[in-house]
């Protein structure tokens, strides 16, 4: 799977030349790309290992400073005149989320920038090229590690069909799942592949367009509900609501199939 990175610097200029560093907790990836009028890309390829519950991480890192908002457009940072907004942009040195909580935890790689032998999270400060303060209380002029974690859902083609709705006339819901089970032996439901087909049918009245679907390729860790609309042909009758659901290549086998009896 191709991976584009792009980058700017504190004026939201384009970089070009700076090496940008990759790591994963799942499958393989290069180990880096260099910016070139802002932007480098990679291959992240699925294999082992693979991570339990799914989810890829692709920590990507590169030397840099803090932004901040220059109020006097002077390009320097004084911090009694200017913006640096510390709940967006003060850094700590990189580390893969592992937990994905937002926070350094112990056990967790990361990456010392400083080389001191332990982790050190956000400072409270600005830290970059345009701080004037010499003292370093207000601000230093140590550059840092930007960084940016990019996350990849593992989807089975292996699909599980579940009616979340009673199967009649009206609004008929299912939900459609990718399923495997992790080296742990945990069974893990999580979104079918981007682009997975979804059909719905029925031989007792008619689903009101659209009966069929296609699943996003947007991340997300659960899986996918489609509904569509029973209009019943006025007679009491019975029959078969089905739901036929077919995967993306390199998926080649037949579609998976769910049914249930729908009775008006």
């Amino acid at each position: 799977m191709p991976i584009t990175i792009r980058a700017a610097d504190r004026n939201n200029n384009r970089i070009s030349d700076a090496v940008v560093n990759f790591v994963t907790n799942s499958g393989s990836v290069q180990s880096e790309c260099i910016l070139q009028d802002g932007a480098c890309s990679i291959e992240w390829i699925s294999q082992n290992p693979r991570a339990d519950d799914g989810v890829a991480l692709i920590l990507a890192r590169t030397v840099g400073e803090e932004s901040f908002r220059d109020l006097n457009s002077d390009g320097k940072y004084v911090q009694s005149e200017d913006d640096f907004n510390v709940a967006q942009n003060d850094l700590g040195e990189a580390f893969l989320d592992r937990n994905r909580n937002g926070n350094f935890d112990s056990g967790e790689e990361y990456f010392d920038y400083n080389s001191n032998g332990q982790y050190d999270p956000a400072n409270g400060i600005y830290n970059g090229t345009a701080c004037t303060d010499t003292s370093g209380v207000e601000c230093t002029t140590s550059l840092l590690e930007i960084t940016r974690t990019g996350k990849l859902f593992l989807a089975s083609d292996n699909i599980q069909i579940t009616f979340t709705t009673t199967v009649q006339p009206g609004q008929v819901c299912a939900e459609i799942a990718g399923v495997f089970t992790n080296d742990s032996g945990a069974t893990i439901e999580g979104p079918p592949p981007g682009g997975t087909d979804i059909a719905f049918s029925t031989t007792n009245g008619s689903v009101v367009a659209p009966s069929s679907f296609s699943s996003p390729t947007s991340y997300r860790e659960t899986p996918v509900e489609r509904c569509v609309t029973v209009e019943g042909d006025g007679t009491s009758s019975t029959g078969t609501f089905t739901v036929e659901v077919t995967p993306p290549a390199p998926y080649n086998s037949d579609p998976f199939v769910a049914q249930a009896a729908i009775s008006d």
